[in-house]
């Protein structure tokens, strides 16, 4: 097997690091301040605490993985957390982490992602028994137009292909990040329109959604 690549270390005003326990604390503050306020799908919904308390415990669960391949980036001369970029194994037959789903804003999230993942089997698919799935990225507005995501994505697919992986998956909900996920080879496997999910009453579950946004299934063979 080849040498596992060390992608910690510095990179213009950051510096990279990998995600360890005593470091939850400053990644779930960015995610609150950051992610669960300005990601696609979060925006189409209204943000709480109580709604951030539950996401928490699901993010923490795939942390605790312990795959070793989530990082994030520190703004050197403000010591911010500008980055965090969150991947785990995904292994056929497993199920994702059993964390509490009460927050009715959760609950719209949880039943969106399990329609969307109908008629999804990427391992089926590929012939894969586990691959990587790049479950979050998320940087931080002061720091967005300086190539970081960019950089993330980079330092996130020579750090799975030295660990032997042959296929990555995400979900991307934002034009900006698709558009780079292109451009490093991801493929659209599946999309789905927000307005076309919809509760069992028929109501829409994101009744400020627009024609326009949909989230895509994209993969990358390694």
């Amino acid at each position: 097997m080849a040498e596992i690549v060390d992608i910690e270390g510095e990179w213009k005003d950051f510096i990279f690091k990998m995600i360890e326990p005593e470091d939850y604390p400053k990644v779930l503050d960015h995610m609150r301040r950051v992610f669960y306020r300005d990601e696609t799908m979060f925006k189409l919904i209204e943000y709480s605490d109580e709604l951030a308390d539950e996401v928490d415990l699901l993010v923490t669960a795939f942390l605790n993985q312990n795959d070793k391949m989530s990082f994030y980036a520190i703004h050197k001369e403000s010591r911010k957390v500008a980055g965090v970029r969150i991947t785990y194994k995904n292994t056929k037959g497993s199920e994702r982490p059993d964390c509490p789903v009460t927050v009715p804003e959760h609950k719209r999230i949880i039943g969106f992602v399990k329609n969307f993942s109908q008629g999804v089997d990427v391992h089926e698919e590929y012939g894969v028994e586990s691959y990587a799935e790049f479950f979050m990225t998320s940087v931080d507005p002061e720091f967005r137009r300086c190539g970081l995501v960019t950089e993330m994505y980079s330092r996130s697919l020579k750090l799975i292909k030295s660990k032997g992986y042959t296929l990555v998956e995400s979900f991307f909900s934002s034009p900006h990040t698709r558009k780079i996920a292109t451009k490093f080879g991801f493929t659209e496997v599946k999309r789905f329109y927000y307005i076309e999910s919809k509760f069992e009453n028929g109501l829409q579950r994101f009744p400020k959604a627009t024609p326009d946004q949909f989230i895509a299934s994209m993969v990358k063979v390694l």
